[in-house]
C-alpha cells in the first residue's frame, strides 16, 4: 500500500464499552475541530484515550481499558482510506487490525501506523512533559533544531571547545599578569649582565701589577742599602787606618831605629789612605745621588688604583639583579601579550559562532511566532519553554507536531479548558492551515458544534457556559 503524499483524518469514530463509555458511542467529525464538552468524569478523556490507544499502540493502552462489568470492548478509527480497529478483552489482551477501505487486512498493522503518526502531533503533552527534566529539554531542543534544519551540533562543539580553551587561557593570563606584577622595569639598567669573572680577572691583573712594582722598589732599595753599607765599611776602615797612623807616629818618636822601615810602611799606608779617600768621595757622591722609593706610598697608590675595580665588583651583583629582573619582566610581558592574543582570538571565534548561529536563527522559519531556541533548550517569547503557561506550551507543541508532517494528522489535546479564547482560536486556525484534525477536551465551550459527553454517552444539547467543573 502506498502512503506517500496521503494524509489521514478520522471520518468516523466508534467506541464500545471502553473506560467510562458504557455502551457504544459514535462520532462523525465535521470540520477540523472536534470539541468534547462535559463535566469532569463524564467520559471526555475516555474518548481521547481510546483514539490514542487505537493509533499509538500499546504505549497508550490504559491499564484497565474495558468498562467496568464488560467482557470486551473496541475502538474503530475510520481514516477513510484506512480503518483501524483495536479490540480489548477483560483479561487485558488486545488485538489490532488495520484494513484498506475495501476491507483488505494490511500486514504489520502497528508498524504501518507508526510510520504514519508521531507522538507530538497525536499527544502534544508528550512534548510538553519533556521540559520537566534536563534530558527532556535537550530532547526538545534536538527535535526543534532538526525540524527547522538548524543542527548546531558542530557549531556548539566548536564553541564549547573555544570556550573551554578561552577559560584555560584566561586563567593562564591571570597567572601571567600576576607574575608580571612582581616585577618593575628599570629603564636605567644596562641591557646585558656584567661578567663578574672579568672584573675579578681585572682586579687580579691590577694587583699583580702593583705587586711587581712593589717588588722592584724593594729590590732597588735593597741595592741602596748595600751601597750605604759599603760606604759605612769604608768610613770604618778610614777611622781604623787613621788610628794606626797616630800609633805609628808615636812609635816613630819612640823607635827612631825603625824609622826607615816605618817610613816606607808609612808611605804605603798614605798611598792606601789616598786611595780610600778617593773611594770614599766616590761612595759619598753615589750615596748623595741615591733616590729612595717609599714602599708605603706604592702600597697606598696601588690600593687606590684597585678601589674602582672593587667597587665595580660590589655593584655588579645589584646591577645584574636589575638586568635579570628587566629580562624577566620582558619575558613575562611577552607571555601576557601572547596569552591575551590567544584569549582575544578565542573570544572572536566564540563571537563568530554566536553570530553565525544568530544569523541562522534570524533566517529560520519556526512553526509558530515566538518560538525559538537557545543553547540550553526551546524558548517561548524569549523565555525558557517550561516557563510558559500550559496553554502556550501545548500550542507550541501542536505547531511542532504538525510541522513534523505526520500522515495521520490527528491531534489530541487534553485539558483544553485551560486555554483562553485566543489560544483556542489560534490552534483551530493552525489545524485548518495544516489540514489537521484537533480533538479538544473541555469542561465548557461556546462552540455550537461541540459534542456533549455525559455519563459516558453523547447528549444532544449544547454545552452551557459556566457549567460546573
Amino acid at each position: 500500500m502506498t502512503t506517500e503524499n496521503v494524509t489521514y483524518q478520522i471520518v468516523r469514530l466508534e467506541i464500545n464499552r471502553l473506560m467510562r463509555i458504557k455502551g457504544s458511542l459514535e462520532i462523525i467529525p465535521k470540520g477540523n475541530t472536534v470539541t468534547l464538552c462535559g463535566d469532569n468524569k463524564a467520559g471526555k478523556s475516555s474518548i481521547i484515550n481510546a483514539i490514542a490507544a487505537a493509533l499509538g499502540g500499546k504505549e497508550y493502552v490504559p491499564e484497565m481499558p474495558i468498562h467496568e462489568g464488560a467482557s470486551k470492548g473496541h475502538v474503530i478509527c475510520d481514516l477513510d482510506n484506512l480503518i483501524v480497529t483495536r479490540r480489548f478483552s477483560a483479561s487485558g489482551g488486545s488485538n489490532l487490525l488495520v484494513t484498506a477501505k475495501d476491507g483488505t487486512p494490511l500486514k504489520s498493522p502497528q508498524a504501518l501506523l507508526d510510520s504514519l503518526w508521531n507522538q507530538i502531533a497525536l499527544d502534544p503533552m508528550n512534548f510538553v512533559r519533556l521540559s520537566e527534566t534536563p534530558d527532556g529539554r535537550r530532547k526538545q531542543l534536538e527535535i526543534l533544531r532538526k525540524l527547522i534544519g538548524l543542527d548546531f551540533t558542530a557549531m556548539d562543539a566548536e564553541r564549547a571547545k573555544a570556550y573551554s580553551e578561552r577559560t584555560m587561557a584566561g586563567r593562564e593570563l591571570e597567572t601571567a599578569q600576576g607574575r608580571l606584577k612582581n616585577y618593575q622595569f628599570d629603564a636605567e639598567a644596562p641591557a646585558e649582565e656584567i661578567k663578574v669573572s672579568d672584573l675579578v680577572n681585572k682586579l687580579q691583573r691590577a694587583t699583580n701589577d702593583g705587586n711587581a712594582a712593589l717588588e722592584q722598589a724593594r729590590e732597588h732599595n735593597e741595592a741602596n742599602q748595600a751601597a750605604i753599607k759599603v760606604c759605612e765599611e769604608a768610613k770604618e776602615k778610614f777611622a781604623h787606618t787613621q788610628a794606626d797612623i797616630e800609633g805609628l807616629q808615636k812609635e816613630i818618636v819612640k823607635i827612631e831605629e825603625l824609622l826607615a822601615e816605618k817610613k816606607e810602611e808609612l808611605s804605603l799606608q798614605n798611598l792606601n789612605l789616598r786611595n780610600l779617600n778617593v773611594q770614599i768621595t766616590k761612595q759619598e757622591e753615589a750615596v748623595a745621588a741615591l733616590v729612595w722609593k717609599v714602599e708605603d706610598g706604592i702600597i697606598e697608590a696601588n690600593a687606590e688604583a684597585l678601589k674602582p675595580i672593587k667597587k665595580e665588583i660590589e655593584d655588579a651583583d645589584g646591577l645584574n639583579s636589575r638586568i635579570r629582573a628587566n629580562r624577566r619582566y620582558r619575558e613575562l610581558e611577552a607571555e601576557v601579550k601572547a596569552v591575551q592574543q590567544k584569549v582575544d582570538t578565542l573570544s572572536n571565534a566564540i563571537q563568530a559562532v554566536d553570530t553565525k548561529k544568530a544569523e541562522a536563527l534570524a533566517g529560520a522559519k519556526f512553526p509558530m511566532p515566538g518560538l525559538s531556541f537557545g543553547d540550553n533548550g526551546v524558548r517561548l517569547d524569549g523565555k525558557p519553554f517550561e516557563q510558559g503557561s500550559q496553554a502556550e506550551q501545548v500550542e507550541a507543541a501542536v505547531a511542532i507536531g504538525l510541522a513534523l508532517d505526520p500522515k495521520i494528522r490527528v491531534v489530541l489535546i487534553r485539558d483544553a479548558s485551560l486555554f483562553d479564547e485566543h489560544t483556542t482560536e489560534r490552534i483551530v486556525k493552525l489545524a485548518v492551515e495544516k489540514n489537521a484534525q484537533v480533538f479538544l477536551e473541555k469542561v465548557e465551550s461556546n462552540d455550537p458544534a461541540a459534542i456533549i459527553i455525559s455519563d459516558g454517552a453523547i447528549l444532544e444539547e449544547p454545552c452551557q457556559e459556566n457549567s460546573k467543573s
